[in-house]
């Protein structure tokens, strides 16, 4: 692994996956998994913030955050993330929660990208409404095809791969 902070935001956000992956089965990771999230939890004004406190929320399953903090649009993993924002991908979880924790933990001036809204009321200053952009996933179906080149497998072992 290097430095860069790109390859550290990848390399949490897979082990974040893993762990929560882990968790749905009713297993349970090893408790360094979540350690990055709790360095970041507390803060403010960075992707991993972001993500940490989007990642507690009720009902989601997984969250992905990308940073482009430079003056120009980028592309990363196939996502084009406006200059000076950030890309949320989060399955699971309330809109208005969601909107909640990217107002609170958000730096001013720093875009959303996506096609899909979520909208945060902020009731001490006048009900201004502030809309945030995000990337909620979609299920997509694959399947897989299975060739046995052996003939020492049974059909029973056969049958129980093809379910």
């Amino acid at each position: 692994m290097h430095n860069d902070p790109d390859d550290l935001n990848e390399y949490y956000m897979n082990r974040n996956m893993i762990a929560r992956y882990l968790e749905s089965l009713g297993l349970s990771p090893d408790p360094t998994f979540h350690k990055y999230d709790s360095y970041a939890i507390n803060s403010t004004g960075s992707a991993e913030s972001l993500e940490s406190n989007l990642a507690q929320l009720s009902g989601v399953i997984d969250v992905g955050v990308l940073e482009n903090y430079t003056g120009a649009e980028i592309t990363k993993y196939g996502v084009t993330i406006d200059a000076h924002s950030v890309a949320i991908c989060i399955s699971g979880g309330v809109d208005t929660e969601i909107a909640s924790v990217i107002y609170s933990r958000k730096d001013i001036g720093c875009g959303t990208t996506g096609d899909y809204q979520v909208s945060y009321i902020d009731t001490n200053h006048a009900n201004a409404v502030y809309t945030y952009f995000i990337i909620r996933p979609v299920s997509t179906n694959f399947y897989v095809k299975v060739t046995f080149f052996t003939s020492g497998i049974s059909d029973e072992e056969k049958a129980a791969i093809n379910r």
